[in-house]
């Protein structure tokens, strides 16, 4: 979300009256709870969810995201994801780019309140390259 000129991410009198003061952009919802695949603190890094399901592949390539806001988030109100970086809910084989599976997975967040804020539902194709690479 670069260069979005919405007022509610940047006018205060507007936000406020339009939603009791300054939203963050929806779209930037999972990349700030997105967890971190390495730190410097940590000895290994702990790869997203779909890399850790035990299915053969190791390309992934994302298929399709939907997102469904319940409620906006406010600059300074903390919103959590519940169930670590998310479940996941199917998996089903397919060839294309290579023999793989398309994972689903679905992260639900909330805020500081427990109300639910949004539903993300992620589709990604997980695959072994038919090259060989």
């Amino acid at each position: 979300m670069t260069r979005d000129g919405n007022p509610s991410y940047w006018d205060p009198h507007f936000a406020t009256e339009r939603w009791g003061g300054i939203v963050a952009p929806p779209a930037m919802l999972e990349t700030w709870l997105m967890p971190l695949e390495w730190s410097p603190w940590r000895q290994r890094h702990r790869p997203r969810l779909p890399a850790r399901i035990p299915l053969p592949g190791r390309s992934m390539i994302n298929g399709g995201n939907d997102a469904v806001f319940h409620r906006e988030v406010r600059v300074g109100g903390p919103v959590v994801g519940r169930g670590g970086a998310g479940e996941c809910l199917r998996t089903s084989s397919r060839r294309g780019l290579g023999d793989g599976h398309f994972v689903e997975t679905l992260s639900v967040f909330s805020n500081q309140d427990g109300a639910v804020v949004a539903e993300v539902r992620n589709t990604l194709f997980r695959f072994t390259p038919r090259d060989g690479t």
